[in-house]
């Protein structure tokens, strides 16, 4: 038995709403998380910045590569 090809139309109609579902609810969790940040944080924790200071580098200057001049 052969399979049966789907249309365009019935692909398109099955996957753009399931697209823009999941769009919308991406983009509201994102504006959500934004809003509700400072909850986020004392709720899951905000985490610490770790800084790894590579060797060698002490005497580059780092604010040429900033500002672009040399």
């Amino acid at each position: 038995m052969a399979k049966k090809k789907m249309r365009n139309g019935k692909f398109m109609a099955i996957w753009i709403p399931i697209a823009s579902v999941s769009l919308a609810v991406t983009l509201g969790a994102n504006v959500a998380a934004g809003i509700f940040g400072g909850i986020l944080d004392t709720s899951l924790g905000r985490g610490e910045r770790h800084v790894v200071k590579a060797e060698g580098v002490e005497d580059w200057d780092v604010m040429a590569s900033i500002t672009g001049t040399m």
